[in-house]
């Protein structure tokens, strides 16, 4: 697709495929040239504890309201398909949307409006309904190319420039997973985003209700599960990363507030690229007192065991002197006869 002249639009959908092919058959008639990107499954827990660790995102918490592995897959789907681009600007959605015939003429509208200041040039109207944001304060919208525009209420889709995305794939690895796949791109303040919220309602209709979709049926990230994922993710960063409120306030400062969490060495177990689910068994230190009496043990051991060897070889002394008296005896007796 071309938008602002002849920069490239690339559309991708991110799906499991599950009882969605038919969803996305709908998407691609509208939509021709787009692809499908296999979303990660959060039923396959060590597949997503291994993605983290592949993409070096340091993990810091679970989400509050959706816990589970599928709110982590979709986060990490999110941040693969955004690493992955290529073209000038990305169109990324989700599977469970029926698409009607005027939404790319819409989409090229918001991709023109905020990062091509077409509107602004040729006097055309603006996009009405749109939510500006820059670290999270308020700001001017279509002045500044934003990092991500969300589009829809929770993030059905997003647009990104290429560099929005690169800035997103790097935000994400230096700052980690702090909220849920929604609140990490849709607050612009959780990660000081250049963020736009296009709340114009656009030609789609969603076919599933809100966390309703497949990540529902996932299972919880219990406590040790979680305590896995950090030492696994610092293992592989390092130490984990910054929070965002140590950022400097401005998005383009990557150098100046850094503050690193620091904690005692983890001890993970790694299977060449996979970072496994299940605590390593490690012997509990020693303590102080513990050490004195296996040492003390061992001193008495000693001690019992000479004294009861003592006595034997006494014996065996003994028994030897005997034996060398009679042989002399013998000897003397000899010589006389």
């Amino acid at each position: 697709m071309r938008v602002c002249g002849n920069h490239t639009l690339d559309v991708v959908i991110t799906s499991l495929m599950r009882g969605r092919r038919r969803y996305v058959a709908d998407m691609l008639r509208v939509l021709p040239g787009a692809t499908v990107h296999k979303a990660i499954d959060g039923r396959d827990r060590q597949g997503v504890a291994n993605t983290l660790w592949h993409e070096q995102i340091p993990f810091h918490h679970v989400c509050p309201t959706q816990g589970g592995w599928g709110m982590l897959a979709l986060l990490l789907t999110r941040h693969r398909a955004f690493a992955r681009q290529t073209s000038d600007f990305q169109l990324l959605l989700e599977d469970d949307l029926h698409l009607l015939p005027n939404f790319a003429h819409e989409v090229r509208e918001l991709v023109a409006a905020h990062y091509c200041h077409s509107g602004s040039a040729s006097g055309q109207p603006l996009p009405a309904r749109q939510i500006c944001t820059r670290n999270g304060r308020p700001s001017e919208c279509f002045r500044i190319d934003p990092d991500v525009v969300q589009l829809g209420g929770y993030g059905e889709a997003y647009l990104t420039s290429r560099a929005g995305a690169e800035r997103l794939v790097q935000k994400v690895r230096r700052i980690g997973i702090v909220g849920c796949a929604d609140q990490q791109y849709n607050v612009g303040g959780l990660m000081n985003l250049t963020h736009a919220w296009s709340r114009l309602p656009l030609s789609w209709q969603l076919l599933a209700a809100t966390n309703a979709g497949p990540r529902a049926n996932t299972a919880t990230i219990t406590q040790a599960e979680a305590q896995r994922l950090r030492e696994c993710s610092a293992s592989q960063t390092g130490g984990g990363g910054e929070r965002s409120g140590s950022e400097s306030s401005s998005s383009g400062d990557t150098t100046g507030g850094k503050r690193r969490h620091r904690g005692r060495a983890p001890t993970v177990l790694i299977r060449g690229e996979l970072c496994s689910l299940q605590s390593p068994r490690t012997a509990p230190p020693e303590r102080p007192l513990h050490r004195i009496f296996r040492a003390s043990r061992t001193a008495i051991t000693g001690v019992a065991l000479a004294l009861a060897i003592t006595p034997c070889l006494f014996c065996v002394a003994d028994a030897v002197t005997r034996r060398l008296r009679e042989l002399a005896s013998h000897t003397f007796s000899d010589e006389e006869m």
